[in-house]
């Protein structure tokens, strides 16, 4: 029983560290204008691309921007390869084709595909994944859905990359054992291989 209350103790502190590090580290990010996100994004763009994953794969994975998050929607201007977005359907996270004409609300007020072109997800899949804090040895906060490490959960093919701004990676983070690591984190200013 007292080990029983111990480990609850240790999981509450966990998510308690969690929830203050995202906090802390969305407020520095919510300070940034427009045009360092256009700037930074740029800049991250530019080293996902001459990333070997980004050339590798045929099927990338990209997000809509929220609140000052790295917007990624440029590389769907890429002929090359086929784009697609989540979509939150009872609690889970599917992609589906990537159209910037068919888009409408979904969970969270974030834009979602309107199609039904599910992405089949395989080895040739490349994720691009946000998050709110990184660490230097490849841990990820998220947002608190876990979105992200249930599908990864599912579809373990897929190469991933964890996309942020430099500020968001820090030493170290607490994590929980749900907790799926990218295998590549790309910010403005490095990369880290996982």
């Amino acid at each position: 029983m007292n080990i029983k209350n111990n480990l609850e103790n240790i999981i509450i502190t966990n998510k308690q560290a969690k929830t203050k590090l995202r906090q802390e580290i969305l407020a520095i990010r919510n300070t940034l204008t427009k045009e360092q996100v256009v700037e930074l994004s740029n800049q991250i763009i530019n080293k996902i691309t001459n990333s070997n994953y980004y050339k590798k794969a045929n099927k990338i994975c990209i997000y809509m921007p929220i609140r000052n998050e790295v917007d990624l929607t440029r590389l769907a201007l890429n002929n090359d390869k086929d784009f697609f977005i989540p979509k939150v359907i009872d609690k889970e996270m599917e992609f589906y084709e990537y159209n910037k004409a068919s888009l409408v609300k979904g969970a969270y007020d974030i834009l979602e595909p309107a199609n039904s072109n599910l992405l089949i997800p395989d080895k040739d899949t490349l994720i691009l994944m946000p998050g709110s804090v990184f660490s230097q040895t490849g841990d990820r906060i998220g947002y608190g859905g876990g979105y992200y490490d249930k599908f990864l959960a599912k579809y373990p093919l897929c190469k991933t990359i964890g996309v942020c701004y430099d500020f968001q990676i820090v030493g170290s983070i607490p994590i929980e054992e749900y907790d799926v690591k990218p295998d590549m984190i790309i910010s403005d200013k490095q990369q880290i291989i996982v």
